[in-house]
Formats: C-alpha cells, sequence, structure tokens
C-alpha cells in the first residue's frame, strides 16, 4: 500500500485504514482520502488536501499541516512535533492534544476541548467560540484571537496580548492577568471571579 501511494502519490484516493507504516517519503494530495490514521506515522510536510473523514491517533504524525485541510472531528493524538498553519482546518478538537507551539494559522471553526492542548498561542488567530477545555498549560499572544470565552476554563498565567473583540464569561478563569489588556465590555465578572480576587481594573483602560 504504501508503495502503491509513492507511486500515485498525486491521484491516490481511498481508505488509510489498512496502511501501516511511515508517511515521510509520501506527496501529494490527501483529498479523498479516508480510514484511520492510528498506525500511520511520518512527516506531513509536503502532504497536502483534505482531511475530512480521515480519523484515528496522531501520535507519531509530525510534520506540517500548511495546506492541509479539511474536518479534524475523530482526529485524536498528540499535536505535539505538528506544526503549520490551521486555517483550512476545522472540525471537533476534543481527544487533541500536545503542544501548540509552532502551530499558526485561523482557529475560525475549529471546535472541541482544548484540555490537554499546550503550548504557543502567538500566531493563533480566530474565533474562539466554540472552543473549550482547560487553557492551564497555554501561553501565547491572544492577539487576533476572538470569540466567546464561555466555557474556556483555566489559569491564564502566561497569557498575553489584546483581549479586544474577545467575550463571553470569565467563570472558572484564573491566574494571572498581568500583561492582558484591551476592552473587556463583553465579559461577564461574576460575584465567584470577584471572589477569588480578579482585579480588572488595570485592563479597562
Amino acid at each position: 500500500m504504501i508503495k502503491k501511494l509513492k507511486k500515485e502519490k498525486e491521484q491516490y484516493w481511498g481508505d488509510l485504514s489498512e496502511v501501516k507504516g511511515d508517511l515521510s517519503k509520501v506527496l501529494g494530495n490527501l483529498t479523498g482520502v479516508r480510514g484511520d490514521l492510528t498506525e500511520v506515522k511520518g512527516d506531513l510536510t509536503e502532504v497536502r488536501g483534505d482531511l475530512s473523514g480521515v480519523c484515528g491517533d496522531l501520535s507519531g504524525v509530525k510534520g506540517n499541516l500548511t495546506g492541509v485541510k479539511g474536518n479534524l472531528t475523530g482526529v485524536k493524538g498528540d499535536l505535539t512535533e505538528v506544526r503549520g498553519n490551521l486555517s483550512g482546518v476545522k472540525g471537533d478538537l476534543s481527544g487533541v492534544c500536545g503542544d501548540l507551539s509552532g502551530v499558526k494559522g485561523d482557529l475560525t471553526e475549529v471546535k472541541g476541548d482544548l484540555t490537554e492542548v499546550k503550548g504557543d498561542l502567538t500566531e493563533v488567530s480566530g474565533d474562539l467560540t466554540g472552543v473549550w477545555g482547560d487553557l492551564t498549560g497555554v501561553w501565547g499572544d491572544l492577539t487576533g484571537v476572538s470569540g466567546d470565552l464561555t466555557g474556556v476554563r483555566g489559569d491564564l498565567t502566561g497569557v498575553r496580548g489584546d483581549l479586544t473583540g474577545v467575550s463571553g464569561d470569565l467563570t472558572g478563569v484564573s491566574g494571572d492577568l498581568t500583561g492582558v489588556r484591551g476592552d473587556l465590555d463583553d465579559c461577564e465578572i461574576t460575584d465567584e471571579d470577584r471572589k477569588r480576587g480578579i482585579d480588572i481594573s488595570e485592563l479597562i483602560q
């Protein structure tokens, strides 16, 4: 199967369920490819196409997601060595974990649980509406990130940048907001937040 993929790299389609091995030397378009990536490993650099219908574990898959598009629903595993542009990639992040450092692009239409997802959000932008989970361990610049933070919880320590355009309920969010700036007019600060000592007096200026 791998040999066939190498030979027909620009025109392959079908089910990856039975494919086991290294994708390092596979080049071309993944459009129309479906199946389970659980035992598929290797470098996705130069692989492009549509991930719709692809499911399985991304652990062991590494490389650049630039040019890869489609739906992440059903894809699970560790993003630690996956890097590239998430623009055009959409779907459910539930079950996806690992380091977002080096991952950049637009998170619009990406949804799911951020629990266990960590790394630098510096070049990640888009609408966080529909994204929920624990932000503990996530750091970087939130400039360019917009949407509703309702359902996002965890420690904001280490998160920096401009929150202008971010709205929603801050309930369950804790940590050091020093260095975070922007317009929080649309954010709801609850009594529970005040009891925890969240002070936004320096944020709204």
